[in-house]
């Protein structure tokens, strides 16, 4: 279901870890998406009480992945954008 995260829960817990870490985890739009639609999910799951994010390898992130957002115009960075600021 996503390409770069893991999602997992054991009972209240929910972990998001980002999981590319020969890149340190960067942030792509397919991230930010894979990051909202997870979110999502664990809303959806009123027996999560918290959920973790984190980043495998040796850094949580390192920001955004200016690779795949250069290749985008720019009224599609903010479409990039928009799943993380959706309800």
């Amino acid at each position: 279901m996503y390409e770069t995260l893991e999602v997992e829960n054991e009972g209240p817990i929910g972990r998001i870890t980002l999981n590319r870490p020969d890149k340190l985890n960067p942030l792509s739009a397919q991230t930010l998406a894979e990051l909202a639609a997870a979110a999502r999910r664990f809303d959806e799951r009123p027996d999560v009480k918290v959920v973790i994010v984190g980043g495998a390898g040796r850094g949580f992130s390192a920001g955004a992945d200016l690779a795949s957002f250069a290749a985008l115009e720019s009224s599609a960075l903010r479409d990039a954008a928009d799943p993380l600021h959706e309800r």
